[in-house]
């Protein structure tokens, strides 16, 4: 587990989404494995870890009605984003860009 309080805002900077599939097994007894990750200028970090990151630096910089805001504003301008857990997502990245609400 990486530690929290390590991680600035610039740290964890969403600069594209990674994936990698892996494969185990042959025949019937095959699976695939999935990994969604960030990169990010600390590294690539896999999406739920980037989240508990993000989330922990919003509460450790007192930012949490400054998310509620952007979160409010992600769910009336992106459209595109088709669940909650997009769109707090998308609202961390923007956090992390240092974007303000519009209100």
């Amino acid at each position: 587990m990486i530690n929290e309080n390590a991680y600035e805002r610039k740290d964890l900077i969403v600069m594209h989404n990674t994936g990698r599939d892996s494969t185990t097994g042959y025949g019937k007894d095959k699976t695939h494995h999935y990994f969604s990750g960030y990169m990010t200028p600390s590294g690539e970090i896999e999406q739920s870890e980037w989240r508990r990151l993000a989330e922990a630096l919003v509460a450790r910089e007192g930012g949490d009605d400054e998310l509620k805001e952007i979160i409010a504003g992600v769910e009336s301008h992106c459209a595109w984003l088709r669940n909650d857990t997009e769109r707090r997502d998308y609202a961390l990245q923007l956090y992390m860009h240092g974007a303000k609400s519009q209100r």
